[in-house]
C-alpha cells in the first residue's frame, strides 16, 4: 500500500461533503488554470453573465479573496468516479444576520453536462449551506433560457419566485432571468435524498 501524499490524494481527503457521483472539496491552486479555461469559456461565461474574460493576475487575485472574504464559499466539483475536477459551486452573499445566501455553478467541460454533476453538488451546497452555515434561504439567478439548469434547480427544490426582466446583458442581447430558492425546512422535508 503506497501512503505517499500527491497532490491528487490530498484534495480527495479534502473532500467537505460526499455524494453519489461528486464530491465537493475546497478549491485549491492546483485547479486554478482548469478554472480559469472555464470561466473564460463562451458557455460558461453566458451561464454566469461574466462580459469579460478573466487573466491570470485577476484570477489569482480572486482566489486569494476566496479564501478571506466571509460573504463567500467556493468548493471544487470533483467526479468520484475518476477524481476528476468537473467544475465549481459558490455560495455567495452570505448574510448571517438574514440567514440568507445566493448560490452560483457551472460545470466546466459542456461535454459532462447532463451527467448529474451539477443536480448532486446543488443538493450538496445547498446542504452545507443549511447545516454548517445556518441559512434559512439560499436564492439563485439563472437565465429564463437555460431550460436545462432551470430543471436542475427545480428538481433540487428551488421554488420560482418570479422574472426579472432584461436583468442580464451578454453580447448585445438583454436576457430575463428567473429569481429561484429554496428554503430550510423544503430542502429538509423532500428534497434532502443525499
Amino acid at each position: 500500500m503506497n501512503d505517499k501524499k500527491t497532490p491528487e490524494n490530498t484534495l480527495q481527503d479534502s473532500a467537505i461533503m460526499h455524494g453519489d457521483i461528486v464530491r465537493l472539496r475546497a478549491i485549491s491552486h492546483h485547479d486554478l488554470d482548469m478554472l480559469r479555461v472555464w470561466v473564460n469559456s463562451e458557455s460558461v461565461r453566458k451561464g454566469l453573465n461574466k462580459i469579460m474574460p478573466v487573466t491570470p493576475e485577476g484570477h489569482e487575485m480572486w482566489f486569494e479573496n476566496l479564501k478571506t472574504d466571509k460573504s463567500k464559499v467556493g468548493f471544487a466539483i470533483e467526479a468520484i468516479e475518476d477524481n476528476r475536477l468537473a467544475g465549481a459551486v459558490f455560495i455567495n452573499e452570505i448574510d448571517p444576520y438574514n440567514r440568507r445566501a445566493m448560490i452560483t455553478i457551472f460545470i466546466g467541460d459542456e461535454s459532462e453536462r447532463g451527467k448529474g454533476y451539477g443536480g448532486e453538488a446543488v443538493k450538496l451546497a445547498v446542504r452545507y449551506g443549511f447545516n454548517f452555515l445556518n441559512l434559512n434561504r439560499i436564492g439563485l439567478l439563472v437565465a429564463v433560457d437555460n431550460t436545462a439548469a432551470v430543471r436542475c434547480y427545480e428538481g433540487c427544490g428551488f421554488k420560482h419566485e418570479g422574472i426579472l426582466r432584461s436583468y442580464f446583458y451578454f453580447d448585445s442581447v438583454y436576457r430575463d432571468v428567473v429569481s429561484m430558492s429554496v428554503l430550510r425546512d423544503e430542502f429538509e422535508i423532500g428534497h434532502n435524498p443525499i
